[in-house]
């Protein structure tokens, strides 16, 4: 296949992207990234529906009182559902989490949804990562995930939330790590009965680790609590979290 320049005729940057593919039609492919060919720093996305050869190119608009956006992730669920996931801010203040949903293969979208606001410099919300269920095991079909760090000065900590209408409204979030360190970089994946994965990193105060946490309950906030089964006997897990937490729904795994 021919390599193919989606932003070539677009002036100023594209940066920061991430691609999605309807699993029934792969011809259609979705793409975001960071775009600058307005001015302002926005969310750029891309849309093929021939499988990568051609390229319609837009800027998605922005919720009123924010003033540019970067960091955007995109993933699918059937039959037609392509979710966007992105961090809003006016300069160093009021870092907010915000979605957009299309249901029909991206020709359209829906009004933003804010996931997670942030407030002033205090509550800055950062880095999200989407992940949707798609597996053909899984009961939770549908169900969409965004992982993120709420950066702060001395600790950070990792927050997901839940979405059961494909973006439309979110649930409350789940904090997954230890409130104590600086947690960064949440991914999120779905296995295939459902399973929530969980990565992130922890790059101080202690050494820097990767860990994990599973849920295998679709990240519920109303079923029932799962026995924690943190590995406690393992080292690792005794120097980085002498103190950690029970959390609701997912258990805990030093990678």
């Amino acid at each position: 296949m021919a390599i193919v320049n989606i932003t070539g005729a677009l002036a100023g940057n594209q940066f920061e992207p991430s691609i999605a593919v309807n699993t029934l039609n792969p011809n259609i492919m979705c793409v975001v990234a960071v775009d600058t060919s307005t001015g302002a720093t926005l969310t750029g996305f891309y849309r093929s529906i021939d499988g990568g050869s051609t390229w319609s190119t837009t800027v998605l608009p922005q919720p009123v009182g924010y003033a540019g956006a970067e960091a955007p992730t995109i993933d699918y669920t059937f039959p037609q559902t392509f979710i966007i996931t992105v961090h809003l801010f006016n300069g160093i203040n009021d870092g907010t989490i915000a979605s957009y949903t299309s249901f029909d293969d991206g020709a359209t979208w829906q009004p933003p949804v804010i996931v997670q606001p942030g407030y002033g410099t205090i509550v800055h919300n950062d880095e999200p990562f989407i992940a949707v269920d798609r597996s053909p095991g899984s009961p939770y079909r549908g169900h969409a995930y965004v992982g993120y760090t709420p950066l702060a000065t001395t600790s950070s900590a990792i927050f997901t939330q839940r979405s059961t209408t494909q973006g439309i409204t979110w649930e409350p979030p789940d904090r997954l790590s230890n409130p104590r360190g600086i947690h960064d970089r949440a991914a999120i994946a779905v296995g295939f009965s459902g399973q929530v994965y969980a990565g992130y990193i922890i790059t101080g105060p202690a050494s820097p680790s990767a860990l994990l946490r599973i849920s295998y309950d679709g990240g519920s906030l109303i079923n029932h609590r799962l026995k924690d089964r943190q590995r406690s006997s393992h080292p690792l897990y005794r120097r980085l979290h002498p103190c950690l937490y029970p959390i609701t729904h997912f258990e805990y795994r030093p990678i």
